[in-house]
């Protein structure tokens, strides 16, 4: 039998002004001068659902999560594209 191993992805994720959830490969920092936006220094953003970490809340520091998943195809189902 030819099990793949759970895959786990790192992620960080803020929630911007406007209630907008989104999810960083690296952590994020706070830019006010542009409207007070969260910036990734590198590496992919994605957005992610808003029923999803529903206790975060904008003026909250990103978390840092893992996300588990059979493979990267999977997370269509965590993020929205």
């Amino acid at each position: 039998m030819n099990m793949k191993r759970p895959y786990f992805r790192k992620v960080w994720v803020a929630r911007d002004g406007d209630g907008e959830l989104f999810a960083y490969e690296r952590r994020p920092f706070y830019v006010e001068s542009w409207g007070g936006i969260w910036m990734a220094p590198t590496g992919a953003v994605y957005k992610v659902k808003n029923l999803l970490f529903d206790h975060l809340k904008y003026d909250d520091e990103p978390i840092e999560t893992k996300i588990r998943t059979e493979n990267l195809e999977r997370l269509k189902h965590f993020f929205e594209r």
